[in-house]
């Protein structure tokens, strides 16, 4: 073949555009075919994820549903047992048919879901701390066999009703007293109404230059015959003397002192064994039942109470600090003994410390409890034989309850906020003691060498020698009633569910 042929040949371009044809088809082809394999994958993927995500909102809605029940079971379960905290927590407990076992039992419905039924399963963990007690709820949704789990962390509390109604303070009054009052010298000041109950002598019995400006009340029956109960410089100022239009509850004083409830804390456990490793050496803080702020590397000690516990002796010397974190909870600490010769106790947080003191107390030097905390946040119960006296510079902030003994406040020893007594002596000598309520209705209380009270005073029989002085203060009357375990109530009976529940959010379980 000539050159000239084989030119002719090789540019001959008949049936090539059929070869790109096919080419171009083929890439078309396979670009399709995995187009068509990502769209496939995206659409199962796009399920996976669908069911995951389904799963997870099942869970929660789970928890969420769960809780509902758990907090109208606590209502109807305080509504049963307000006055019985072990029968409260039965109710809610109970293995058989406890508030607890029906929610695990029950059956939450939800609407199909592309085919699929979703399901939800609802345990609870077991209960921690005494009162309050924290549970767990753990809600697993499942939905086309995609499993999400979450957990809600919820509170529980007991409290005993307030019941307040028939407790009534008359406005404007400084002193209350059943059998009587005595100015025994010159230079007493009473500021405020006075309240006396006595049908006879002692009554109101006072120096003739005793000057007195408010308002005396008596009991109705005297009928205005008030010779009969007035002694003194007070029985010439009649326009200061009025009758009462009925009795004091005396008998509704007298039972609130004697049944402050004390915590049956034979369930309550010890506190761990603590060691401060500092120095090269180590200082057991808390040792085989006793808390030991006795060391300077103990100083400033925090301690975490996440529940009830009992101590046999908590000791504090050479003005160290201990700080409870209450961790916003109402927490009881039982303690045999309390011995600060020198020594302060702060509490942290926004919850409230009831100290309950069952025999020996031992608070001197310039001891402080609560000092610049909330009046509300601590209670003191003691329960020894011994009275307690507060002669330094001693002060507690917040309520003091007295079993059995006595009181005695002299020099600076102070208490703000309340002292319930259910003993038959109080002495307040020389000092002052501001925004008090000093409630001991079957007590003698005396008030010597210049000693002050400023707030309200209710006693069987009340005796100020020269200098001394009470002076009205207004106090709420939610601070007569003495709980041992106590969020607020709302009063004689409409309590409120967020003071009985409390819940945190739903969180996932990795």
């Amino acid at each position: 073949m000539s050159f000239k042929r084989l030119r002719l040949h090789i540019r001959n371009e008949e049936g090539s555009g059929l070869v790109l044809a096919l080419m171009t088809l083929l890439v078309l082809s396979v670009l399709g075919a995995s187009l068509g394999a990502v769209t496939v994958g995206s659409f199962k993927l796009g399920d996976v994820n669908r069911d995951d995500t389904s799963a997870y909102y099942i869970a929660e809605a789970g928890a969420n549903m769960a809780y509902e029940e758990m907090k109208a079971g606590v209502l109807e379960a305080y509504s049963k047992y307000d006055d019985a905290k072990g029968l409260f927590y039965q109710e809610i407990e109970d293995n058989n048919n406890g508030l607890i076992k029906s929610i695990e039992e029950n059956t939450y419905e939800f609407e199909d879901q592309f085919g699929d039924t979703p399901t939800v399963s609802i345990n609870f963990s077991d209960p921690e701390g005494s009162n309050p007690r924290k549970y767990t709820i753990i809600s697993t949704g499942v939905v086309a066999g995609k499993t999400r789990t979450v957990e809600k962390q919820i509170e529980v509390s007991w409290f005993k009703k307030k019941s307040s109604q028939d407790i009534y303070i008359p406005d404007n009054a400084s002193i209350l007293s059943r059998s009587g009052t005595e100015v025994k010298n010159n230079g007493v000041s009473i500021i405020g109404d006075i309240h006396i109950d006595a049908l006879g002598p002692p009554g109101f019995k006072a120096t003739k230059e005793f000057d007195f400006n408010d308002t005396v009340y008596f009991h109705p029956e005297l009928n205005g015959n008030y010779n009969k109960v007035t002694q003194g410089g007070i029985a010439k100022k009649t326009e200061n003397l009025k009758t009462r239009d009925k009795p004091l509850p005396w008998s509704d004083y007298v039972s609130t002192v004697e049944n402050v409830d004390f915590p049956d804390y034979s369930t309550y456990p010890y506190l761990s064994d603590a060691v401060i490793n500092q120095d090269s050496s180590q200082h057991k803080v808390i040792d085989n039942g006793d808390i030991l702020i006795t060391d300077y590397r103990a100083d400033n000690y925090l301690l975490n109470l996440e529940g009830d516990y009992r101590v046999n002796t908590l000791s504090i010397n050479s003005n160290r600090t201990l700080n409870i974190n209450t961790n916003n909870s109402t927490v009881n600490l039982v303690v045999n003994s309390l011995n600060i010769p020198q020594g302060n106790i702060n509490i942290i947080g926004n919850g409230h410390l009831n100290l309950f003191v069952m025999n020996s107390f031992t608070f001197n030097g310039s001891s402080k409890i609560n000092n610049s905390g909330r009046k509300e946040q601590f209670n003191l119960y003691y329960a020894g034989e011994d009275n307690i006296k507060l002669s330094g510079n001693q002060y507690i902030n917040g309520g003091v309850y007295i079993k059995k003994s006595g009181i005695t406040l002299t020099g600076s020893g102070n208490v703000s906020g309340m002292i319930v007594s259910n003993g038959d002596e109080i002495e307040i000598r020389g000092g002052s003691i501001n925004d008090v309520f000093l409630f001991a209705p079957k007590a003698t209380i005396s008030l010597k060498e210049g000693g002050k009270v400023r707030g309200v005073v209710v006693a069987n029989q009340i005796y100020l020698d020269g200098g001394t002085k009470i002076e009205f203060s207004e106090i709420s009357a939610d601070q007569l009633i003495f709980e041992s375990s106590t969020p607020s109530s709302g009063g004689t009976g409409n309590v409120d569910i967020s003071q009985l529940i409390k819940t945190a959010p739903a969180l996932e379980v990795n």
